[in-house]
This record gives C-alpha cells, sequence and structure tokens, in this order.
C-alpha cells in the first residue's frame, strides 16, 4: 500500500557497511560523543510580550481590579473600586477591605470618579426632610413617636 510517504534506505542503515557490526563499545563510545556535542536550544520569552496599559492608569486615584476566576453568568469582570496608595513600575498598592493588596498593573483598570458637589447638598435636604417628617408624626403620652400608615397620615 502506498502511503505517499518516501522513505530512503539509507537513513535506517548505519553509515559503516553491512559487513561490519558495531560492537557495544565503540557504539557507547559515538553515543557519549554526539551526547557530549549536544547543546541546549535556546528558550523562548514567554513573558516578554507587553500588556496594555491604559495610559490613565498613572494618573487615577482609584481603579478597578480584573477578576480572574473563572466568573458564573453575568458576574461582574471587574472589583472595585480601590483606592491606589502607592504605584510602582509594575505593581499598584491598593486599600481593599481595611488593608493593603499589591495588585500588577496588567490586572487594573482606571475609575474614573467624579467629586459630587450635588451629593452634599442632596444629604442635606434629605436629612432636613427627615427631620420635618419626624416632627409631624404622632407622639403618645411615654414620648414614643407613632408611623402611621400613609394614607392614614394627616398633614
Amino acid at each position: 500500500m502506498d502511503s505517499g510517504c518516501v522513505f530512503r534506505e539509507s537513513s535506517f542503515k548505519n553509515s559503516t557497511s553491512s559487513s561490519q557490526m558495531l560492537t557495544e563499545d565503540t557504539f557507547l563510545q559515538r553515543l557519549r560523543l554526539y551526547t557530549r556535542r549536544l547543546r541546549p536550544v535556546p528558550t523562548s520569552h514567554h513573558s516578554s510580550s507587553n500588556s496594555f496599559v491604559p495610559l490613565d492608569l498613572r494618573a487615577s486615584s482609584h481603579v478597578f481590579v480584573r477578576c480572574d476566576t473563572v466568573r458564573k453568568t453575568l458576574e461582574q469582570p471587574y472589583w472595585g473600586s480601590f483606592k491606589v496608595i502607592r504605584r510602582n513600575e509594575n505593581f499598584f498598592t491598593l486599600s481593599v477591605n481595611k488593608g493593603q493588596s499589591t495588585v500588577s498593573i496588567d490586572r487594573l483598570k482606571p475609575a474614573y470618579v467624579l467629586p459630587d458637589v450635588s451629593s452634599e447638598s442632596a444629604l442635606s435636604k434629605t436629612a432636613e426632610s427627615k427631620s420635618q417628617k419626624v416632627s409631624k408624626q404622632p407622639v403618645t403620652r411615654s414620648g414614643r413617636r407613632v408611623r402611621l400608615v400613609e394614607p392614614y397620615q394627616t398633614y
């Protein structure tokens, strides 16, 4: 059967003539000589590839950290945002859960946190409205406040 492969007979034969058989001693000498001449193949640099680092990462005050585990359906790919404490060339030190954690920049994404000026005024307005609602609630003789159901409240 023709497999399409071409074999040379000389590749399977000894370089010496067929009448001369190799002895064990000559075989071992040639094998040792061959193994002495072997040199290792240079290794490839798997980690030399550069990863994408956003330009804004160096200046951002908060970052998201990529979750490198297998995620469930609709689970967020990033955790955060975490405050940056210290920056190195390849690692950032973050404030995570009242502690510090060092994370590689390959797993980081800048978080664009806007200062909320309106939130302070909104908080003060909600505090005022709560205090007004508390004062409108009826008080019993013992000093407890009564919370009435919405349709029965009088204004």
